[in-house]
């Protein structure tokens, strides 16, 4: 017996033909093709040659039938076309023999068709409330981080901005200053335009202040104004708002050589009140900029509440939300694949539904067939022994199993001439044969 030969997935029917009238009447199926037949229900029954033409004449028939009925690819008239499902089905008996298999209402499972498919979008519509509803009530507590956090980026962008502004209004006044010059003859490219130019040579230093120095200007506080004075310009005198110091800031200019005093000497008013403006911008730049950088870096240590709601943001809402806003929008998608059919296709479906009963059942109906038309002799036991009729030349033994959806049949045939000096028939499954090698078989 080869070994794709399974019990378990086909129906299994052997045919045995017993060769004389005085033959044995008792055989068995070896120990070891038992093992292959598992719960295989296995009769015995007698045979013709007659009974093979006629049946594999029956058999083909019916498969024409049911071609033409399974072939069909128009189904603008559904309850047509289940009725010939119908007169097929009840052609093979199915309603009797099967117990799933129940008379078929057309109205009925196009109902029931439409209610899974709407049962379906209701359950997806459930989804997607409830993920909506888990969504929204998740909102509140991002948006209070969100906005917490947009507000430490919004605030440390602005330390940002003032500080640039700061730079751009010296940067500016810098500028006005060096061009100035020129309404007095001083060299664009000297010494004095050098230093205007150059930050490092504003020089920002403060005081402690005391209200003896309220009255005071930075000339007036630097020891070294009066050696040089057509040399060292001043910015502003700036008290700061909490009057721990009061700030200056200077620019000087060389003044070694007789060169360098005429160029000094040659600034008027507009030229010093442009460098005291570059000055003033300088101070703002450079303390109140260096201020917005303290500010900046120790934001989130100065306002730990805004931080807390930032690291939250950061850690947890941020991407708690995304996988929320992901979960709605799959939800979404599941919904708006289920498409309820029109009337019309729901018909044609549960049609064609209907017709996939005649495939199931199709092996099971070409069994019965064939042995309604032999004549049963015995069941073999659980030992592997069955009753023969040796008053027939031909005997037949089926094995089938318990299902019935796409019961295959395999054939054997054996000859009771061949045992007619033993009392006991014993064979194997060696020589199985297909249903399509048995309806052609010569007996």
């Amino acid at each position: 017996m080869t070994n794709i030969f399974k019990f378990s997935t086909v129906v299994a029917a052997i045919f045995i033909a017993q060769g004389c009238t005085q033959g044995p009447d008792i055989g068995k199926i070896d120990d070891s093709s038992m093992r292959y037949l598992g719960s295989s229900k296995v009769d015995i029954y007698t045979l013709d040659s007659s009974a093979i033409e006629d049946w594999a004449e029956a058999k083909a028939d019916f498969k024409q039938r049911m071609e033409e009925v399974t072939g069909t690819k128009d189904l603008s008239d559904a309850k047509a076309f289940v009725e010939a499902v119908d007169d097929l089905i009840d052609e093979m008996d199915l309603a009797d023999l099967v117990d799933d298999v129940k008379p078929f209402n057309l109205v009925e499972a196009k109902a029931k068709l439409k209610a899974t498919y709407q049962a379906q979008l209701d359950n997806e519509l459930a989804q997607l409330a409830a993920s909506k509803a888990e969504k929204d009530s998740f909102l509140p507590t991002y948006n209070e981080s969100f906005a917490a956090f947009e507000k430490g980026r919004s605030d440390i962008e602005s330390f940002k901005s003032q500080r640039v502004a700061l730079n751009d209004a010296f940067q500016l006044a810098k500028t006005e200053a060096i061009k100035s010059l020129a309404d007095v003859g001083v060299d664009s490219t000297g010494n004095i335009s050098k230093r205007l130019g150059n930050d490092r040579f504003y020089n920002t230093y403060s005081y402690n202040f005391t209200e003896a120095l309220k009255d005071k200007t930075c000339r007036d506080l630097d020891r070294n104004a009066g050696n040089k004075p057509n040399a060292i310009y001043y910015s502003d005198a700036r008290i700061t708002d909490d009057k721990s110091e009061l700030v200056c800031t200077k620019i000087t200019f060389p003044s070694s050589y007789a060169s360098d005093n005429a160029q000094n000497q040659k600034l008027k008013e507009p030229q010093i009140n442009a460098i005291k403006l570059a000055l003033n911008k300088a101070q703002s730049y450079l303390r109140d900029g260096n201020q917005l950088i303290k500010q900046s870096n120790s934001y989130y240590q100065d306002h730990p509440q805004i931080a807390d709601l930032h690291n939250r943001y950061q850690r947890n809402d941020r991407r708690m939300l995304e996988s929320l806003e992901t979960k709605v929008k799959w939800a979404q998608d599941a919904v708006d694949r289920v498409i309820i059919p029109s009337d019309e296709k729901i018909a044609n479906e549960v049609a064609f539904e209907h017709m996939r009963t005649l495939n199931l059942y199709s092996e099971f109906h070409y069994n019965n067939i064939l042995l309604n038309q032999l004549d049963y002799v015995s069941t073999v036991s659980a030992d592997g022994r069955f009753k023969l009729d040796n008053s027939e030349k031909f005997n037949l033994l089926i094995a089938r199993p318990e299902r019935k959806i796409n019961q295959k049949a395999a054939y054997k045939i054996i000859r009771l001439a061949e045992f007619d000096d033993k009392a006991l028939v014993t064979i194997g499954l060696n020589d199985i044969l297909t249903s399509k090698e048995f309806q052609t078989i010569t007996l």
